[in-house]
């Protein structure tokens, strides 16, 4: 029993009722239908190696031809041509003497219905198309090739299907077609320039790498940058100092640093990716720890949470011609989405449905409107257009192990490897050329290519007035319904504008004039910062209004830090403790206030008084100390997602990939009914957990991560796990597999610190 063999005839001694035997395929097997592994390179070489035939099955055989002269058999036999319509059969299978021998079936429409040509052969005939066109399943018809689709990189830029052919053209404001008639040559001479970052500085290069500068040293972790051309102004994220930053382009020169200014330093605890709006002139951010999309100005007023309940954010682009943004998350439900730049139709147009699993980059080309992505645990480049239609995959495999950001100009991507710890680039259709520009020693993060091609302008559509609007005016999507034409490209419509309010504003009847909203909990900053803050940052020795009224000369002597509460016995005491239930000041003068109504934005713990985010509420995590943002009496009334979501029986939503998967995550076990999970399948691209009697299904690149994600510890066993790479891996102590470049670089990869131990890093 479960020896991969059906002894029974039946199949009832293997299957899924061996699947806690079964050990899950490595990533270098194939998993045949009976559940056994073998190499991959067994499949589709004629033998059956899985012992059910299931390694030889939709394997597309080459077409075997004959030399010239010499007539194919319908067995692949090859006999000579001046043996056909002998008379004797010469092939095996007797195809050289069919029925209609020396009959020309082409002579006669009526007989052969062919759409386009008729080839007669000597034992038969076969239908052909002119150029331009393909043979349909029937044989005879033909259809038109729509090569814009087909193969995408036949033209530069944009491309026109015509029937039989197609024709490229090229933007010709900045582009000319050249004697090819395929490829876009830009007019101007202005050189592109790389800008990269890593934990600790930004550089910009020249897109051959030999030219090498400084912009930005003595960082954090700056996982994410992005650049205003008209301004010549460069921002980045430093998720250790919890800021955006601002600067002004240029290399160090003579040591002479260039001043870098906060734009955004509250409420970012897990900053992600940026997205500079060039003609709207905003800037856009992602942040992981409040799970929501922000936008403000380019100075960092008037912010705006524009979608909160994004799990997991990772990076962020903005289309400003045609009023959309798109960002990614790498959750366990992963997606690409698209939304417009008010914060209006979100829509997922790529999901883990279609082969997403950790979408770390993204990069638009704004001259063939396509959306370009690489994922860091399936290992490939693609782009689809900006519906996420008509997906096409670049590069694949072991020359893109581990992307972390991508860049375009012209006919090439860049792109930065964490694996190769390498900036890279190829062809953006084919990835020809492939081209490693630079190493460097610490994990590149995020690039671009510094260009005003990369930023064309626009028309702005709120204009010299704002738009009318008091506060911000934010590009939206086109009014007119469809914008895109059949291939793909903007055809007509231009992206219209809204007008929208900074958060705990509320925006007036006549939809241009915002009305602050600021509880008695809060202190209003004036002047062209307008906003409301919390009032225990009145007084905090930080300046958070641009006209620093929170901090006015009435303020007690301060001895704690800037940011931190001061308490009444003269104790220090982080902000973020303030209002969660426990006395941190000694003297509970962080709990007092905690009476006062919070944000509308926000939610109010029910015993401590402490305000949460509103997004925080009924999400499956108590981020009150007393549950109170996940009472079944609050979360009843709220409705599921139905693509996304299930609906506990007490009224909580969750994720649908929390379903059976060991954890009473809604609390009352209706999310963990054996008998189903039991007999449910995995989710394409999951496993089920070996453990005997565990029915939880993990995404397959969770095993041998370091971590019990089975909850049995059966995904971390060694005869569970793949067997690293002698040569090219090295095996960490819980038994996961990480490229020896990434030993002895100050990050645990392990998730263990075996990669980092003395005694791998020392002597």
């Amino acid at each position: 029993m479960c020896d991969f063999a059906d002894d029974c005839g039946d199949g009832s001694d293997e299957g899924k009722n061996c699947n806690s035997q079964y050990k899950t395929c490595s990533p270098q097997e194939f998993t045949c239908q009976n559940f056994k592994c073998i190499r991959k390179q067994y499949r589709c070489d004629g033998e059956d190696d899985c012992g059910d035939h299931s390694d030889e099955v939709d394997c597309k055989k080459e077409n075997n031809t004959c030399p010239e002269g010499k007539f194919t058999c319908n067995n692949g036999q090859c006999i000579d041509s001046q043996l056909v319509c002998n008379k004797v059969p010469d092939c095996s299978d007797e195809s050289d003497e069919p029925l209609h021998c020396n009959v020309d079936e082409c002579a006669k429409v009526e007989i052969h219905r062919c759409g386009h040509k008729c080839v007669d052969t000597l034992t038969g005939y076969y239908c052909d198309c002119n150029h331009g066109y393909k043979l349909l399943e029937d044989g005879k018809a033909c259809a038109d090739i729509d090569e814009c689709i087909e193969t995408p990189g036949v033209c530069s830029q944009h491309c026109s299907n015509t029937p039989g052919g197609f024709y490229c053209k090229c933007d010709e404001r900045y582009y000319e077609r050249q004697n090819d008639e395929h490829t876009c040559k830009r007019k101007d001479a202005t050189e592109p320039w790389l800008i990269f970052s890593n934990k600790y500085y930004v550089r910009n290069m020249s897109v051959d790498g030999r030219q090498y500068n400084l912009i930005h040293q003595d960082l954090m972790n700056v996982v994410a940058i992005d650049f205003d051309m008209k301004e010549e102004e460069m921002y980045f994220c430093d998720v250790t100092a919890k800021t955006i930053f601002k600067s002004k382009f240029g290399a160090i020169v003579d040591d002479v640093k260039i001043e870098k200014v906060p734009v955004i330093k509250h409420d970012s605890h897990g900053l992600e990716g940026i997205a500079i709006d060039w003609v709207g002139r905003k800037l856009y951010w992602l942040d992981r720890h409040s799970k929501n999309l922000d936008v403000s100005e380019l100075d960092g007023t008037k912010r705006k949470t524009l979608k909160s309940g994004v799990v997991d954010p990772r990076a962020i682009v903005v289309h400003p011609g045609i009023g959309y943004l798109y960002f990614t998350s790498w959750h366990l439900q992963a997606y690409i989405a698209k939304m417009g730049m008010d914060g209006s139709n979100f829509t997922r147009i790529l999901t883990w449905e279609d082969d997403i699993a950790w979408p770390n980059a993204l990069t638009i080309d704004y001259f063939t409107d396509r959306i370009y992505w690489a994922d860091a645990h399936l290992d490939y480049i693609a782009f689809a257009d900006l519906e996420g239609r008509h997906r096409h995959v670049v590069l694949s495999g072991n020359k893109v192990p581990h992307v972390f950001a991508l860049s375009i100009f012209d006919d090439m991507l860049y792109w930065t490897d964490w694996n190769m710890k390498a900036i890279i680039r190829a062809n953006k259709f084919t990835g020809q050329n492939f081209t490693v520009i630079r190493n460097t020693t610490h994990r590149p993060y995020d690039v671009h290519i510094s260009h005003p091609l990369r930023q064309v302008p626009y028309n702005n559509p709120c204009g010299q007035t704002n738009g009318g609007c008091t506060h911000l005016c934010l590009l939206a999507p086109p009014l007119e319904s469809t914008y895109l034409n059949v291939e793909g490209y903007i055809e007509e419509g231009a992206p219209s504008y809204k007008c929208a309010c900074p958060n705990q504003f509320y925006l007036a009847r006549d939809m241009k004039t915002c009305i602050a909203n600021c509880t008695s909990g809060q202190h209003r900053c004036g002047g062209a910062d307008e906003k409301c803050i919390p009032w225990f940052w009145k007084c905090d020795g930080e300046p958070d209004c641009k006209d620093k009224s929170d901090e006015p000369e009435s303020c007690p002597a301060r001895h704690c830090r800037a940011g931190t509460f001061q308490c009444g016995n003269g104790n220090c005491t982080p902000s973020t403790t303030i209002c969660d239930g426990t006395d941190d000041c000694g003297d509970n003068s962080d709990e007092q206030n905690c009476d006062l109504p919070c944000p509308v934005s926000d939610f109010k713990c029910r015993s401590s008084g402490r305000c949460i985010l509103d997004s925080w509420k009924c999400d499956g995590d108590a981020d009150c100390k007393d549950g109170s943002d996940e009472d079944p009496e609050i979360c009843h009334k709220r409705s599921c997602d139905p693509d996304t979501e299930f609906s506990c029986k007490n009224g909580r939503c969750i994720p649908k990939l929390w379903m059976c998967d060991f954890d009473n995550d809604c609390g009352d076990d209706s999310d963990e009914p054996a008998y189903m999970c039991r007999q449910r399948n995995c989710t394409t691209g999951w496993s089920r957990c070996p453990g005997q009697s565990n029915y939880r299904c993990i995404p397959k690149w969770l095993f041998c991560d370091g971590k019990d994600d089975c909850r049995d510890n059966s995904d971390e066993l060694p005869e569970n796990c793949p067997k690293c790479n002698a040569e090219t891996d090295f095996k960490c102590n819980n038994n996961r597999c990480i490229p020896k470049q990434w030993m002895c670089d100050f990050a645990d990869d392990c998730g263990d610190g075996s990669d980092e131990s003395d005694a791998q890093c020392k002597g």
